[in-house]
């Protein structure tokens, strides 16, 4: 009988695949493992039909990058909607943004008390959605990096996670039987306000920062506060707040 025809194979790590996304715009696979890595791979010449056979074997793409440092497996992986970022999320209760073309991390989220499985970001980039197995799911802002709602109603583990295009609907489903949707709209004016939902809202509030769009997540140099709470200074070149760790040079 007829099959699709396999293009690619790729050996991640010796581990199980927890978590595939593909890259919004390139034939490129982010792949999440229950080792705690992800890595980054371009398949566009397997794909393409220019990669050859090895031994009988279908050809594997090049590895581009491996993301080092969850402490537990993955659960779900996410590219940014620009692309440029991945999204990791951990049973370690946290999830991690890293840069595409350096390998390099950028953001270490640690706000959830318990295992994070589900991660999804607003068509727009402008905020981030996570879920854990405590069924509660954080609303992130990805422009200052801050914690802006809790999303509080599944009974179980939250599984999985998806924004409608509109950017203003977000569904979730759990190990509670059901999805549920939330409408970002009704969120409190303080934290709507701080986030700003849909495409909209985002381009009210898109403008210049520090040589920065505002719908982009922040990173690199413009690593600066990022929650409610002050920091606390730490040695060791981590900056640590309340739900939030960061890399700094």
């Amino acid at each position: 009988a007829e099959t699709c025809e396999q293009k690619c194979v790729l050996k991640a790590s010796g581990d199980r695949a927890t978590g595939l996304a593909w890259h919004p715009r390139q034939l490129t696979v982010a792949v999440g493992t229950a080792d705690g890595n992800a890595t980054l791979w371009d398949v566009a010449a397997a794909c393409s039909g220019d990669a050859m056979e090895t031994d009988g074997k279908a050809p594997a793409g090049t590895l581009l990058h491996t993301f080092r440092g969850h402490r537990a497996r993955l659960g779900n992986v996410e590219f940014h909607p620009h692309g440029s970022h991945v999204a990791t999320a951990s049973f370690d209760h946290t999830w991690r943004l890293w840069d595409c073309s350096t390998g390099q991390e950028l953001l270490l989220q640690d706000g959830h008390a318990h295992e994070v499985y589900a991660i999804a970001f607003q068509p727009d980039g402008a905020l981030v959605a996570t879920g854990d197995f405590a069924g509660v799911v954080h609303l992130w802002d990805c422009r200052s990096g801050k914690a802006v709602h809790a999303c509080m109603g599944h009974g179980k583990k939250v599984l999985a996670a998806d924004f409608n295009v509109d950017g203003f609907h977000l569904a979730t489903g759990g190990d509670d039987h059901t999805v549920r949707i939330w409408d970002l709209r009704r969120m409190p004016a303080g934290e709507t306000a701080a986030a700003g939902c849909g495409a909209a809202a985002a381009d009210e509030h898109r403008g210049e920062h520090d040589g920065q769009r505002q719908d982009e997540p922040i990173h690199g140099r413009q690593r600066r506060h990022a929650h409610r709470h002050e920091d606390r200074r730490h040695g060791g070149g981590v900056r640590r707040g309340r739900g939030l760790r960061r890399r700094v040079p």
